[in-house]
């Protein structure tokens, strides 16, 4: 047999083969139904990657800058470029940063927001990116709940219509998104950026949870022990960039965690946080 003819002889078994081995691994992924949290390292800022029972993308803020796509590409199937829904906290750049560039390689079907004002022009670039890309955006408020499927769904307590309308704090972290997500049997309470002064509207809608997002970034401002005590997590997630110029997270609320017996997870010391539930 003449060696042109075996080479090309022996590249079509080797593609073959290829082929074969994509198409066992895409249905085996077809099968599993777990769902997957990921607290993504996006150095100083949120962004956390949800795979609910191994078919609908969710991603809550999106980091800074392109780090995000990192983690969307270790932990998102290949072959999967739809995000079905992403939340946005609140509008400040180390948590919509990423979105613009997302939207260059995935589809974002559902972008979902509660408070907008901000003068960066940054973010108002976002909203016209997303009106080009003929996204969906849409706007909760709290009592808000969106379904994902029969056991896993999200619910917003805060913050609430009438505060964003009748109050005139410039300060986009008060109206961060409290956000609980069920996954199956577990809960976990992201909470954006929230600072002590709006946790008194929402306190009395916690409930204890399994892991709990720490808000901004571990910040002495942002946790408080009353609300610690309310939601009483088993696991406590930190993001916060490596040796940043803030200090996060503060020895405080370290601390705190660590007196109440709280299990710390920190994106800055163990890079993507990663949990698995069947």
């Amino acid at each position: 047999m003449p060696q042109e003819s075996l080479q090309l002889r022996t590249t079509f078994i080797l593609g073959f083969f290829v082929l074969i081995c994509v198409f066992v691994f895409f249905l085996i992924e077809q099968v599993k139904n777990t769902t997957t949290l990921v607290f993504c390292d996006v150095g100083q800022g949120d962004a956390a990657y949800i795979r609910i029972e191994n078919k609908v993308d969710v991603l809550i803020d999106a980091g800074p800058n392109n780090k995000v796509l990192s983690c969307l590409g270790k932990h998102m199937p290949f072959y999967d470029r739809e995000i079905e829904f992403a939340f946005l906290s609140h509008p400040q750049k180390d948590h919509y940063g990423g979105f613009s560039l997302i939207l260059d390689r995935y589809k974002i079907q559902t972008f979902v927001a509660s408070y907008i004002k901000s003068n960066s022009k940054g973010f108002h670039d976002l909203l016209e990116k997303l009106k080009q890309k003929n996204t969906n955006v849409l706007f909760w408020y709290a009592k808000s709940k969106i379904i994902f499927s029969k056991r896993s769904s999200a619910s917003l307590i805060w913050p609430t219509s009438s505060y964003i309308s009748n109050t005139n704090v410039k300060d986009p972290n008060i109206y961060s998104q409290i956000i609980f997500f069920s996954l199956g049997d577990h809960l976990i309470l992201f909470t954006g950026d929230t600072t002590p002064l709006p946790q008194s509207y929402f306190i009395d809608d916690l409930y204890p949870v399994n892991i709990l997002k720490v808000p901004h970034h571990g910040s002495k401002n942002g946790l408080s022990k009353k609300i610690l005590l309310k939601v009483r997590p088993e696991i406590a997630v930190i993001s916060s960039g490596k040796n940043n110029n803030y200090g996060h997270p503060s020895k405080e609320i370290v601390q705190m965690l660590q007196n109440e017996k709280v299990t710390i997870k920190r994106t800055d010391q163990e890079g993507d946080v990663v949990f698995t539930f069947d």
